[in-house]
């Protein structure tokens, strides 16, 4: 049965190859988020309706196109990628661009596909874990040392790789400077508090990919194992900060919890129906708390602190497998192994406003990001559309 579905999909996907060579290709874009609604491809649709004359739409999810139409500008087309008029806006278009993991495999030569990425991997993605590379025209990296990391994951030539930065990290540096604002009108009466903490714990399993189970899933939202959540709270009381907690959108659905004073468990639909994605709502924060997910790489930008957190550290590894072996001395922050280091160390910057890795911060940013400005966007769609 399974390789009846597989067989009927490759037959779908080369159909629809077909198709597309008979269509004429005009200057327009489609960006393509087949799983959710991406940052990266929200802020570059935005930016290309600002200052190009091009058609440009976004091909999402039958349940999240309503929520896109909160985040755009009216000149962006939304279409459901399930839909007829996605497949023909997808053959009449020039370039495709698309937010890994997911996206149409059925552009032509005729086209020109860009691999926006799903952020600096520092787990095992594609190649380096026995999957499928991702071949692109142009494929999008930060730095010449994630350029590295992307040539290994993907398969594609050094020459190939844009090293332009994300556009949603645009987004993340243009609403930090607003985070007032922003808190003052999101759910959850945030103006209330004196700093916030966003916490954005990786997912553990992986087995509808075929891939096994990946580090030690736990039965609570921060996904740490036996976390004492009351005590966290009184911590958080203490110091009048809320921490707002966004599980991975492959985790168990969990709904806000209002039972604890300082602490909001959100999901992507709270943070849709607002009209922000979750890069709108990292800018809000003044400090983040997570694993190994790509986002501890991008809060950089925001010279905020970092807590890496993680009581299966090893067991991931030994599972997923990490892109660097010395993968700790790469990371932003200590790693925190238990809820009494991560409670010392959190408490230590709370009451003195101090963050004892302030300079290795920096060091890894420089390291990670060879721009550290808003204009990602601007560079990656000139080097895009100049190239020959």
């Amino acid at each position: 049965m399974i390789a009846m579905d597989r067989l009927k999909k490759k037959l779908r996907i080369y159909s629809h190859y077909l198709a597309n060579h008979f269509f004429k290709k005009s200057n327009r874009v489609m960006i393509c988020a087949p799983s959710n609604i991406e940052a990266n491809c929200i802020e570059v649709a935005n930016f290309l309706a600002a200052n190009y004359k091009m058609p440009v739409a976004l091909g999402l999810p039958t349940a999240s196109t309503k929520y896109a139409k909160l985040m755009v500008s009216p000149e962006v087309e939304v279409v459901d990628v399930h839909s007829i008029r996605f497949k023909l806006l997808y053959f009449k278009s020039k370039y495709i661009f698309a937010a890994y993991p997911k996206f149409p495999r059925f552009y032509t030569k005729k086209q020109r596909f860009l691999n926006m990425g799903h952020g600096v991997p520092l787990k095992k993605v594609g190649l380096t874990r026995g999957a499928r590379g991702i071949p692109a025209d142009f494929t999008l990296a930060t730095s010449e040392l994630t350029k590295k990391a992307f040539v290994a994951a993907t398969g594609v030539s050094p020459e190939s790789i844009i090293i332009a930065g994300y556009p949603r990290n645009d987004l993340l540096i243009r609403e930090k400077a607003r985070k007032s604002e922003l808190k003052a009108r999101l759910k959850g009466n945030l103006a209330q508090f004196d700093k916030i903490i966003i916490w954005l714990p990786t997912f553990r399993t992986d087995t509808k990919a075929g891939h096994g189970v990946n580090g030690v899933p736990a039965d609570n939202a921060f996904q740490i194992e036996g976390f004492d959540v009351q005590a966290f709270n009184a911590l958080l009381a203490k110091y009048n900060v809320c921490c707002i907690v966004k599980p991975h959108p492959l985790d168990v659905k969990r709904s806000d919890d209002l039972t604890h004073s300082n602490i909001r468990i959100i999901d992507d639909e709270w943070m849709f129906r607002q009209g922000i994605t979750l890069y709108h709502l990292t800018a809000c924060s003044d400090i983040l708390v997570s694993d190994i997910s790509s986002i501890i790489l991008d809060y950089l930008l925001l010279d905020q602190p970092v807590l890496c957190f993680s009581t299966d550290f090893d067991e991931y590894k030994a599972g997923r497998g990490y892109m660097f072996d010395d993968l700790e001395s790469w990371l932003p922050g200590k790693l925190l192994r238990n809820q009494d280091q991560f409670t010392e160390y959190l408490e230590g910057i709370l009451k003195t406003g101090q963050d004892p890795w302030e300079e290795k911060r920096k060091e890894m940013k420089k390291a990670f990001f060879a721009y550290d400005d808003a204009d990602s966007s601007k560079r990656m769609l000139e080097h895009v559309f100049s190239s020959k």
